[in-house]
């Protein structure tokens, strides 16, 4: 076991897919270094910048601007964003690539555009009345993205285009990579945790992984208010939403990740007919 520690882990993940709630769940229950870009400076210190700018549109640019150099920064030490596309480049030069567990958090298209519909991070559109309207708009990318694209025609692109990426980083990487599905650490947290601790010391030597009692965002949500809240997405779910997922995920990668926009249609349909 000793060969396969690490000294280093590495989280790439989606907006809105549970990166940081991963990201805590690891603190929690290894002795482990995340690597991150260090993101936006401190409440304080923007305070000290945006009285400046007046206008709401002016401090987005700001945050974003200086997102965009923090992502730069840290690219060669950290491996950049950890919502970009992996640096897959910068990870073959690295020399510290052999060193890090890389871990991939994926989504299910449906509910992750639901998700990015409630917070729609670093987008500079105006955001539609509706989350089938949403999902149907065009989408601005961010250079930190890593895609080599300016603009797709739906969010629901990026999702394609990140998971092909996290697919080739895998390919490319096999030995220090790990996928992981949000809806498996909702599901069977126990064994996604055990995939981890074969690269990392534990903080307890007790017989189960500790669950987050608190929530890292602001509702203060405990572990089973998260799997509550996306059982709840399925319920809420337009089925014109899934027609527009259909149109524009790749269904073919889609399956390799074993993810089906029929189990979702197929699951709403049985509650309209038992609401019925």
């Amino acid at each position: 076991m000793s060969n396969d520690l690490k000294l280093y882990c590495k989280i790439f993940g989606e907006r809105n897919t549970g990166t940081n709630f991963l990201a805590n769940c690891l603190k929690k229950n290894f002795h482990i270094k995340l690597l991150d870009d260090a993101g936006l400076p401190s409440a304080a210190h923007q305070r000290t910048f945006l009285p400046e700018l007046r206008d709401r549109r002016a401090r987005a640019e700001w945050r974003e601007m200086v997102s965009e150099l923090e992502h730069r920064r840290t690219l060669r030490s950290d491996f950049g964003w950890k919502h970009s596309a992996p640096p897959i480049q910068v990870m073959r030069d690295s020399e510290f690539a052999s060193s890090t567990l890389f871990l991939y958090l994926v989504k299910h298209p449906v509910s992750w555009i639901m998700s990015l519909y409630d917070r729609d991070y670093h987008n500079i559109l105006s955001k539609p009345d509706d989350v089938v309207a949403f999902a149907a708009t065009e989408w601005v990318l961010r250079p930190r993205d890593n895609i080599g694209r300016q603009i797709v025609p739906s969010p629901l692109c990026l999702w394609n285009e990140k998971l092909r990426r996290y697919r080739a980083a895998i390919a490319e990487f096999p030995e220090n990579s790990i996928l992981l599905r949000y809806e498996d650490l909702l599901t069977d947290y126990q064994g996604q945790m055990a995939k981890v601790a074969e690269h990392f010391l534990r903080r307890n030597d007790g017989p189960h992984f500790r669950l987050l009692e608190s929530s890292t965002k602001k509702e203060d949500l405990t572990y089973e208010d998260y799997q509550k809240k996306n059982e709840r997405k399925m319920m809420d779910c337009p089925l014109e939403l899934l027609d527009i997922v259909d149109q524009f995920i790749d269904s073919d990668l889609a399956e390799s990740f074993q993810y089906r926009v029929s189990d979702w249609r197929k699951a709403i349909q049985k509650q309209q007919k038992i609401a019925e």
